[in-house]
């Protein structure tokens, strides 16, 4: 209630994890929240990052028996093969103001060019997905001007069109004063002059 009534957007990184983090990732979807998963972090991330780009690949069922024969980790297969279409459904879900995906990708060991939604800089893909979660572009330009990110502002202002002008002037306006306390904020006023 608080962060609704406040507007402070909110994300969920996910790193490692098992079944249980899967209906985490859901409950966050479902509420239209971002969601950041570490791909190559083991676990849940892992798996969701290879089910979404690997053709639906789920967890191999391992060699390993218990005392009835049956592989160990048969119950968390199951639950991956039940949960992991939801995730890629929800997540492909882009009603935000942003007009982005709920869920995105962090995979530091590939390049740019490799993976479409990869970005080498963890900051960056948490910042965005942030923004994604505010209820306009104006409130997510005013979050971008706060934490001094001029491309994070290029970017989003270069995503739409329709941005009022009373809002480029309170992000001005904000930018000037971040200005006092900041060296980036220089960076920060020109990218909104040159808009």
């Amino acid at each position: 209630e608080y962060c609704r009534t406040r507007r402070v957007p909110r994300v969920l990184l996910v790193v490692q994890g098992g079944p249980g983090t899967l209906k985490t990732i859901i409950a966050t979807l479902e509420k239209k929240r971002p969601v950041v998963v570490l791909a190559d972090a083991g676990g849940a991330s892992t798996a969701i990052y290879n089910y979404i780009h690997n053709n639906g690949e789920v967890p191999k069922l391992s060699d390993k028996l218990n005392k009835d024969g049956e592989p160990v980790n048969k119950n968390e297969v199951r639950t991956y093969q039940e949960l992991l279409p939801r995730i890629k459904e929800l997540g492909h879900s882009s009603d935000n103001a942003n007009n982005t995906q709920h869920l995105t990708f962090f995979k530091p060991s590939a390049s740019n060019d490799d993976e479409e939604d990869s970005n080498t800089e963890l900051d960056v893909v948490i910042l965005e997905a942030i923004l994604s979660d505010c209820e306009s572009v104006v409130d997510a330009i005013m979050h971008a001007v706060r934490w001094s990110q001029p491309a994070v502002i290029d970017n989003q202002l270069q995503r739409t069109k329709d941005i009022a002008s009373d809002g480029l002037v309170r992000a001005l306006q904000s930018a000037l004063l971040v200005g006092a306390y900041d060296m980036d904020a220089e960076r920060v006023v020109k990218t909104l002059i040159d808009y």
